[in-house]
């Protein structure tokens, strides 16, 4: 019997075709799918804490904190650290 090849969640970074990069943080949200793993974004410059990536509409980025939506204006948030992972210092 053959193997399952175990399915992968595609990478919104990684799998766009060559010259379509994002240029800002913002082009990058609308590109990323709900329920992507995001564990800090920056807003502003102040590191925030956040669990997963929900949706983007209309300038608003939704996140998941400790099962409670948050909001945050798109065009605020300065940078994004994925994964789960713990960010340095």
């Amino acid at each position: 019997m053959p193997k399952r090849k175990k399915a992968q969640m595609s990478n919104p970074i990684t799998d766009l075709p060559a010259g379509k990069e994002p240029k800002k943080v913002g082009d990058l949200i609308k590109r990323l799918p709900s329920g992507f793993p995001v564990s800090h974004i920056l807003v502003n410059g102040v590191k925030e804490e956040v669990t997963r990536f929900i949706n983007e509409k209309d300038g608003v980025a939704y996140f998941l904190v400790n099962n409670q939506l948050i909001a945050y204006e798109t065009k605020d948030i300065n940078g994004i650290l994925f994964g789960t992972g713990k960010p340095r210092e």
